[in-house]
């Protein structure tokens, strides 16, 4: 994955330089507002007026906040979906080189929820996890910085309720991690099931296996479910934790700043600053929600990512060994039939150079077949030659 990263930097610079300069210009321009709110709220509480031209550039600057934090999420879901295409790319590349037997021993519902469900995890890997958490933590850090500066009690008290909040989204993490891996088992299973139903569904029909198919369908989705509600259950229940807690280290704020000159150093605030304060906590607590949640998403994607990982892993079948020059197979207006008076091919030419692939299709009793043993040899044409590396394919040797 770290090669494929690499490979959309270097084809796509413009696209991550942008995403980094937007990433930063986000967080900066997120640490303004609150520090336009203190000057104007110390203005009113010293009773001077406030100018229209100072309120508009309060508002100005959260619009530019938004703006930036809107340009930043568009420009790491565009590199996201960049990240996408190069991971389908290589799927898609070892899907044309993986041996006959691993598409035949694994079902065909598990190998297309590679390509569809889990590769798609890719894009919230990176658009909603790994970038959005780098973003959010020097933006965690940036903000940080501003409250000791203001309040040196409150960033203590923050710095020692954050190992809390780290330790539960563990806790949670790893039980969401479980959950989508079992959600993504029995996705795998429900995508097998139905095409195969649909594949012999006239034998379901003739061994009355009807209640059989739908039971073993209800219970794949019925896995599914219990799965994906256990991640549900997690993610509702952090976010309310995630504010209770928020609310406790205002509430200790407001506390130490009341106790007057005892906690002057440490709590001393005005109105201004307090205000500024508890602006810049609920942004604290934003990011580490939003850490728990891409957290979330990582686990997610990870569990998608060693599927893919697995399917990368697999070995890929034997290069063509032909060495020889010019076309390999070559039909020289060839006519043959079982019965001589029924050809089923007639007057038929192609050719296959080397390193060509070539696929044949058609309906049952068009020739596909037909073409394959005349080419092993097993077959003489009534008319016309084939040619085997130049050569009549039964002076080749068969093993």
């Amino acid at each position: 994955m770290r090669n494929i990263t690499k490979k959309v930097i270097h084809d796509h610079p413009k696209s991550f330089i942008s995403m980094v300069l937007l990433i930063i210009l986000s967080i900066i321009t997120s640490l303004l507002p609150p520090l336009a709110l203190e000057q104007i709220v110390n203005h009113l509480t010293d009773q001077k007026e406030v100018s229209l031209l100072f309120a508009l550039a309060y508002l100005g600057l959260i619009v530019l906040s938004d703006l930036f934090a809107s340009a930043q999420n568009i420009s790491i879901t565009i590199f996201g979906q960049k990240l996408t295409h190069g991971m389908r790319s290589v799927l898609v590349q070892k899907l044309n080189t993986i041996t006959t037997g691993y598409l035949t021993n694994h079902e065909s519902g598990a190998i297309a929820s590679v390509f569809v469900n889990d590769a798609d995890i890719i894009n919230s890997l990176y658009s909603e996890g790994v970038v959005g958490m780098i973003a959010d933590l020097f933006q965690l850090i940036g903000l940080l910085f501003v409250v000791f500066t203001r309040s040196i009690g409150l960033g203590f008290i923050i710095l020692i309720v954050m190992p809390l909040i780290l330790v539960m989204t563990r806790h949670f993490q790893k039980a969401s991690l479980a959950s989508q891996k079992q959600n993504r088992a029995a996705i795998a299973k429900v995508n097998h099931h139905i095409p195969e139903t649909l594949r012999v569904l006239s034998m379901i029909h003739i061994f009355e296996k009807e209640d059989y198919m739908e039971d073993k369908y209800d219970q794949y989705i019925e896995e599914s479910y219990w799965a994906q509600n256990k991640s549900n259950w997690l993610d509702s229940v952090y976010s309310p934790i995630i504010l209770t807690i928020e609310a406790v280290v205002i509430g200790l704020l407001m506390i130490g700043a009341a106790q007057g000159q005892k906690m002057q150093t440490l709590f001393g605030i005005n109105a201004g600053s307090a205000v500024a304060l508890i602006a810049y906590v609920q942004q604290i607590f934003t990011p580490l929600e939003s850490i728990g949640m891409e957290i979330q998403s990582i686990q997610d994607a990870m569990a998608g990512m060693s599927r893919i990982q697995d399917f990368l892993n697999k070995a890929d079948s034997k290069p063509d060994i032909y060495q020889g020059e010019g076309d390999y197979f070559t039909f020289d207006h060839v006519t043959f039939g079982y019965l001589p008076d029924q050809p089923i091919l007639k007057d038929y030419s192609f050719k296959v150079a080397k390193g060509e692939h070539v696929t044949f299709v058609g309906r049952t009793g068009k020739g596909k077949s037909t073409i394959v043993k005349l080419l092993l040899g097993l077959y003489q044409p009534q008319k016309g030659k084939i040619l085997l590396d130049g050569s009549s394919p039964d002076a080749h040797p068969k093993n």
